[in-house]
């Protein structure tokens, strides 16, 4: 009997370990009737197919898979596809036409899934109307109609295309940093072969991705890519910025005018007379609140001796940085550029991640950058 109950138990310790979590991808692709549809895993050492049904009249399809995490699938059909982020439990289904998967698509069963489609349709959109901008200025150059003048507005109407889609990818991984999403759009590529996020503008978000990512997932291996990437681009763009920034600026303090929790803008050059610390960080970054922490104690020994504190939020949503304000109590100047990178003069400071911070004196001049806090404190008794 006690044979019997052991083994009983042992099974059922087994097969709980074991068990895994289901997922169903299913849907209807109009207008393929005999053509084979592919369930592809795609991973950061390639895809690899998993399945595959051929359409039978009605056009349906039905996937099932047993996964413990998170995926991405492909549902490939010859040269197109669409990608899926599927989670334990997930029923997700995909109706689409199989003459353009992408453009016809609609997803139901997975949010995630279902907004990063919209920005790989935005993109593709951005792609046409950058296509037909290319052949518009092929033919100008050819015509006997041409002027630089009318080149000039074609190339700016192809920049502000980018530009406009770059915007949306940007604010995509601002709004779902925790999402394994946000990888995919950080790594994406007009079709010229260019990345679509300036690797230097725009690293900040890129932190701000690594670290929400790393917090959730902290062994996923296209996280894990993503951080190691990131920390190279860290390494090389900061080597240069400073020096950049020393050569490009003008004698004066580049000037920022921003707006604080009331929206009244704040003159960052009308601080002169004091020795400010220029703080550029966010809400959602955990060593910019670590670096609030000593902050603070640096504002409460030397506020009454001359030191500001003028701090500028790049974070979107600005009533969640409202709310950081208020809740951490931080009792200096706190602005915020919702804009950011798009502005040029938050650009100027070359900001490649948060915290950043700069440290001036009472006549308006940078005298150090990211010092470490026994040669910040230094710095600010000779100044004081």
């Amino acid at each position: 009997m006690k044979r019997i109950l052991l083994f009983a138990i042992a099974t059922t310790i087994m097969f709980s370990c074991s068990e895994k979590k289901n997922v169903e991808i299913s849907g209807k692709i109009e207008k393929g009737n005999g053509k084979t549809i592919y369930l592809v895993e795609s991973t950061t050492k390639g895809d690899i197919i998993i399945d595959s049904t051929i359409l039978d009249q009605k056009s349906t399809f039905l996937f099932k898979q047993n996964i413990e995490q998170q995926k991405f699938y492909k549902l490939n059909s010859e040269a197109e596809s669409i990608l899926l982020l599927a989670k334990p439990n997930d029923k997700i289904v995909v109706n689409t036409n199989i003459s353009d998967l992408t453009t016809n698509a609609s997803i139901s069963g997975s949010n995630e899934s279902e907004k990063y489609l919209n920005l790989v349709k935005d993109l593709k959109n951005t792609e046409k109307t950058i296509s037909e901008l290319r052949e518009k200025l092929n033919q100008l150059i050819l015509s006997e109609s041409y002027s630089p003048e009318a080149k000039n507005d074609l190339e700016k109407e192809y920049l502000k295309a980018k530009i406009i889609y770059r915007n949306k990818a940007a604010k995509y991984i601002q709004e779902n940093p925790t999402s394994l999403t946000s990888t995919l759009v950080i790594y994406q590529k007009f079709s010229d072969g260019k990345y679509i996020l300036n690797k230097e503008i725009d690293l900040p978000f890129i932190k701000v991705a690594c670290d929400s990512l790393t917090k959730h997932f902290p062994k996923n291996s296209r996280v894990e890519l993503l951080v190691k990437d990131y920390n190279n681009m860290a390494k090389t763009a900061e080597s240069i910025a400073f020096n950049e920034f020393i050569q490009t600026t003008e004698s004066s303090l580049p000037e920022l005018l921003l707006p604080d929790t009331d929206g009244k803008e704040i003159s960052l050059r009308g601080l002169k007379g004091k020795v400010v610390i220029l703080n550029f960080w966010s809400y959602t970054n955990k060593e910019s609140v670590e670096n609030n922490l000593v902050l603070k104690s640096l504002y409460k020994e030397y506020k009454s001796k001359g030191l500001e504190i003028y701090s500028v939020s790049l974070d979107r949503n600005r009533e969640e940085w409202k709310k950081a304000v208020n809740f951490d109590q931080l009792p200096w100047i706190n602005v915020i550029d919702t804009n950011y990178p798009a502005t040029i003069q938050t650009r100027t400071y070359n900001v490649m991640q948060v915290p950043t911070f700069f440290l001036i004196n009472r006549d308006n001049e940078i005298i150090g950058r990211d010092l470490s806090l026994k040669r910040l404190k230094i710095r600010i008794e000779h100044q004081l």
